[in-house]
């Protein structure tokens, strides 16, 4: 693992334990490194929430290759695929997440453009049902991925899920529920 990639990981960790609130000297000190070489590989703790973003989509996006290239059936791929989250980032709350647009908000858009982006895989894998008559054919494939990121984006922001007391895995198990009795015949 290269420095960036130390930092990063440490960062997730203390994101982890203490959401947004953690700080580049949080990170200094555990690493026992100054806070200045931290700065010289990240300029600001936003452009770190970015770089951790990037990191964390990206094995998110390896994750979801994996399961639609598993012998899975096609509606259990998609199921996990489309809330795909690799198991290093299982123990994490994403609803720490929340104000994220209102203190950092260009890594609140890195959020938005990594929930929208890389959506392919998962249409052929929709359009490979369709064909096959396991999905219904009158699904829109992008009222499905509005629907999925603007829920995946509420859950985040949104307080409803820690005041009803519901887990963050939960909710999108939930949407995963409501959305393949939906697409599915």
């Amino acid at each position: 693992m290269n420095q960036e990639e130390i930092i990063i990981n440490e960062a997730i960790r203390q994101f982890a334990e203490k959401g947004l609130r953690f700080t580049v000297q949080d990170i200094a000190e555990n690493l026992h490194m100054a806070k200045k070489t931290i700065y010289h590989s990240f300029s600001s703790k936003e452009e770190l929430l970015i770089a951790m973003l990037k990191s964390g989509f990206a094995r998110i996006q390896e994750d979801k290759r994996r399961i639609l290239s598993s012998e899975e059936t096609l509606p259990k791929k998609l199921r996990r695929a489309m809330i795909a989250i690799p198991d290093e980032y299982a123990f994490l709350d994403f609803r720490q997440l929340s104000g994220l647009e209102q203190k950092y908000p260009s890594a609140a858009a890195e959020l938005h453009y990594q929930l929208e982006a890389n959506w392919e895989p998962i249409y052929q894998v929709i359009e490979e049902g369709k064909r096959s008559g396991q999905i219904r054919k009158d699904v829109d494939l992008t009222v499905l991925r509005l629907i999925v990121t603007s829920a995946i984006e509420n859950f985040i922001s949104s307080e409803d899920l820690r005041n009803n007391n519901i887990e963050y895995q939960e909710a999108l198990n939930s949407l995963m529920n409501i959305i393949m009795k939906g697409i599915c015949l």
